[in-house]
């Protein structure tokens, strides 16, 4: 398989490392996707089963040293998308795509912008025709979040999984690596360790693929459907793809350095500020003369974190995150951004700031984009929608589509909830010992779906949240 020892001027990790022997790289620096190291393609028209896209042809690009991977809204709301894996189709010639038995993976890559609903899945997958699980998810992204999962077989063939969720804005540059070891797997973003799993590591050949993914209404766990979020079309940019088998021994950890994007002329930053459920995201560039733009943020009157500087160039098209964390109620809030420091060189080199985009929980706001041309304060507003006590049919429980309370009392019984959103929604607990509360994986015969089990109480009851990986006792409240 082709190597190369750069791309970007980064280094992929996966190469000269002791115990470790590369059997793919993909820089995409051609003009049309390197068929012998993609086996398959993901472009037939093919519904994926949630009903939500179809694998369809004309998503894939490969130029300016990028694989470009769309996602599409279709006129009959079907969203089109694509994806690429190393596996090779039945009967394809011999060199044709690889796997593994062990290794490292190394992946680097953003999108366009974070939309719930939709973003990218980069996974190791089975060789073996017609063998799931296992299934080793490097990159899945419910709800604005970073989520790696491991999946296996439990003891009548079911897919059993554990994920692990982590913050992160993939609308900037990462390197995602995975260290696939027997018995353990060890997650890292550029270069620092996310998450280890040392029970139910796969031991079979696999194969990396890299493709878009939309959520329909009902995946509610995911983000739901993009459909009525006024955007139409996103991009996944992949700058590389690295697998090489392991060979022996203990691995050195991925280091830092290959976490830098490839010329990234602005040098955008990414800040968070605040504490809390909710996330106000702001998209901000600056035009700089002698020196960077500064600001504050304000909601609702009260300022979150200190000055902030610009540092990504507006005409670059590149924006800094700033994301404001908060526990907001319902109704409107207004967010007041000050320019504090314009300045012009008398020859036509100007300071100024700009608020590119914003989001509220994953949801554009239309009315946030402001261009400060001298200093001064701009306003824009958004609405949280107040928590509102969760309707019951029998034993389901489900939501609204804002922020949701479920409520329980120390009293026997099992019940279902159908949309719980880690991170929105709150179980409300009435006479319910702290101590007693349990989570655990689980699964629901009914409707066959998957999710988390809260155990609680004295009496032996609990709660399924149906598809939900993520929820805590940050999403409990004790009365």
């Amino acid at each position: 398989m082709p190597t190369s020892t750069t791309t970007g001027n980064i280094a992929p990790s996966t190469e000269n490392v002791a115990g470790l022997r590369q059997v793919l790289f993909d820089g995409f620096d051609g003009g049309s996707l390197d068929r012998s190291n993609w086996g398959t393609v993901y472009e037939g028209g093919n519904l994926y089963h949630n009903g939500a896209f179809r694998w369809a042809p004309g998503e894939l690009a490969v130029g300016n040293g990028k694989l470009t991977i769309g996602l599409d809204k279709g006129h009959d709301g079907i969203w089109n998308t694509s994806g690429v894996s190393t596996a090779p189709w039945a009967g394809a010639p011999g060199g044709t795509g690889c796997s593994i038995t062990y290794g490292r993976v190394e992946i680097r890559a953003k999108v366009s912008q974070e939309l719930d609903g939709t973003g990218p899945v980069f996974l190791l997958w089975p060789t073996p025709p017609h063998t799931w699980p296992p299934e080793i998810d490097i990159l899945e992204t419910p709800r604005g979040d970073g989520m790696s999962t491991v999946h296996w077989a439990g003891a009548s063939g079911e897919d059993q999984y554990r994920p692990h969720q982590f913050d992160i804005d993939y609308s900037q540059w990462h390197t995602y690596t995975t260290d696939w070891t027997p018995g353990k797997i060890s997650f890292y973003v550029d270069g620092s360790l996310i998450h280890t799993v040392t029970q139910h590591v796969p031991s079979i050949p696999m194969s990396v693929a890299v493709q878009g993914n939309v959520g329909a209404a009902s995946e509610q766990w995911y983000g739901g459907s993009p459909n009525h979020s006024g955007v139409n079309h996103v991009d996944i940019q992949v700058d590389y793809v690295s697998m090489a088998q392991w060979t022996g021994g203990t691995l050195a950890p991925p280091t830092a350095s290959a976490s830098a994007p490839p010329s990234s002329p602005a040098g955008a930053a990414a800040v968070t500020l605040g504490d809390g459920p909710d996330r106000l995201v702001l998209k901000i560039s600056e035009d700089a003369s002698q020196g960077d733009a500064r600001y504050v943020v304000k909601v609702d009157g009260h300022q979150i974190g200190g000055t902030l500087t610009a540092k990504a160039h507006h005409a670059t098209g590149q924006s800094d995150t700033v994301t404001l964390r908060g526990n907001w109620a319902g109704g409107s809030h207004r967010v007041e951004m000050t320019f504090l420091n314009d300045a012009w060189n008398g020859t036509g080199s100007d300071r100024n700031l700009y608020l590119d985009t914003a989001s509220y929980n994953g949801h554009a706001i239309a009315t946030a984009d402001l261009d400060f041309r001298q200093s001064g304060t701009q306003s824009f507003s958004f609405t949280d929608t107040a928590p509102a006590a969760a309707a019951a049919t029998g034993g389901i429980q489900t939501g609204t589509s804002g922020a949701d309370l479920f409520h329980f009392t120390d009293t026997a019984g099992d019940r279902v909830i159908d949309d719980f959103e880690s991170g929105q929604d709150r179980l409300v607990f009435q006479g319910v010992d702290p101590s007693t509360v349990r989570i655990t994986a689980d699964h629901d015969d009914a409707s066959h779906a998957w999710g988390q089990r809260v155990s609680f109480g004295t009496h032996g009851e609990s709660v399924l949240l149906r598809w939900n990986w993520g929820v805590s006792t940050a999403d409990m409240t004790f009365n």
